[in-house]
Formats: structure tokens, sequence, C-alpha cells
């Protein structure tokens, strides 16, 4: 079993993973359109802050798991979709100039969301979570203050509600292992009880792999 990290609709050479690697879980920013070849692997993937929520809300693929919930196959595993765009500014420019669209407001999780996935991981305590993001204690250790500031936001304050909703989780629950992308880099980082595997663009890792790793610790 395997996790993948963020694609951005670099889908040849995703087919070329799928053709050899199998199942595979992909933790979001998959892309602003979804081949229909994808439902043809065992392969299923969550939403970030580069999906085209239009068609992931009114018509999705089969391999589209959802916005939030839990899975026991191939693993038992909590995923957890979205993120903020922290360049939403920019691609709203880019829409008003071009027409193409690729931001959506509704790219975070709702309040309402919120409070149903907390309620829903609070009852199952999962021992493995897959998310776009992070929670935000996490992301102050391992985000990039020169991005932030390169976007103009303050590294000491920022933060987003996804962020925070994580963190809450995170708070009540700490999982054996969190699999999440977005930061496009490859990290290994122990957070409390909890082993964080940031995956960079198309890495791959086994699950298996992670649980020898675990047990390393």
């Amino acid at each position: 079993m395997y996790f993948l990290g963020d694609v951005h609709q670099k889908y040849t050479k995703l087919n070329a993973i799928l053709e050899t690697k199998s199942p595979v879980v992909q933790v979001g920013d998959l892309g602003f359109f979804y081949p229909k070849w994808l439902d043809d692997y065992d392969f299923r993937f969550l939403a970030g802050n580069h999906d085209n929520w239009d068609v992931l809300t009114t018509n999705p693929p089969d391999s589209y798991l959802g916005r939030f919930g839990f899975r026991q196959y191939p693993i038992p595993y909590f995923f957890i979709s979205g993120a903020y765009s922290i360049d939403y500014k920019i691609r709203l420019q880019q829409e008003y100039t071009n027409g193409q669209k690729t931001f959506w407001p509704n790219e975070q999780l709702s309040w309402k969301e919120g409070i149903d996935m907390l309620d829903l991981y609070g009852k199952i305590k999962p021992e493995v979570v897959v998310s776009h993001t992070c929670p935000r204690e996490v992301a102050n250790i391992i985000g990039n203050p020169a991005v932030l500031r390169a976007f103009g936001y303050d590294p000491a304050t920022f933060t987003t509600s996804q962020q925070e909703l994580l963190q809450q989780a995170f708070e009540f629950h700490q999982p054996r292992l969190w699999v999440l992308g977005h930061m496009h880099q490859s990290i290994s980082i122990n957070v409390k009880n909890t082993h964080f595997r940031v995956l960079s663009e198309l890495e791959i890792v086994n699950y298996y792999d992670l649980l020898i790793a675990l047990k390393d610790d």
C-alpha cells in the first residue's frame, strides 16, 4: 500500500506510477481535471487547494474519497481534504484575465464540516491520518517563513482555519502516523506522539516502510 504526494496534473508521470504501484492513496492537489482512467486503478485521492471543487462537488470521479471520513481499505485511515491557498489573489486575478478558474472559496472545510469531522475523529481515534495540510503546531515547525513573507503574510502570526481545525484534532488525539503533502518538501518529523511524513511532489512511499521507520523510532 502506497501514499503519493501532490501531482499537480502531471498525469503522464502519475499513470506510470499507477502501472507499477497498487493500491495508492494520494494526498491532494491532484489537479483541476480528472482523467477517466484514474478509476481503472486501485487509486484513491483526497483534495487539496489545487483541485477542482466544482467537479468534486457535482460529479466526482469514483476515486475521490470526499471531504473527510474513515476508510478500512487498504488499511484503516482517516482522511481530511482541504487547505488554504496563500496565492489566492493571484489566482483570482488570472481567472479575471484569462477566464481559467483555479481557486474555489470552499477549498477548506466549513465550520459545519469541521464540527462533523472532529466528532467522527473523536469517536474513531484513528492510528493513521491522511490530509493535505497539517496542524498549526506542525506547520510552524516545517513551514517556510520566506514563502509566507513573499505573499505578504507575517510568519509569526499566520494560521488558517484548516490548520486550526487539524490542530484541534491533533490535541484531542495523536495518531501514530500522519501523512500529508502541500509543503512541496520531503520531511519526516516526530511531534508529540505522532510521526508526520510530508511528501514532496510525486513522492511515493510504502506504508510498511513507514511502519518499519516507526519501530526504529
